[in-house]
């Protein structure tokens, strides 16, 4: 992972984003970069609530 990080430094994108991962470097400048650029992506539009999964879970 930390190899594919550097290289997407290199390229431009602080940040790798696989489903359900994101892997920055540790710094509030490189997270809420990461963040503003993952929303403007739609990253986070398939996200559910906790409330609405384990409302999916429950039988009736």
């Amino acid at each position: 992972m930390q190899q594919d990080l550097e290289l997407e430094v290199e390229l431009g994108s602080a940040f790798l984003a696989p489903p359900g991962l994101i892997v920055i470097p540790l710094t509030s400048s490189a997270m809420e970069n990461a963040i503003a650029q993952l929303w403007k992506q739609g990253y986070f539009d398939a996200l559910k609530l906790l409330a609405e999964v384990e409302e999916s879970h429950q039988v009736a």
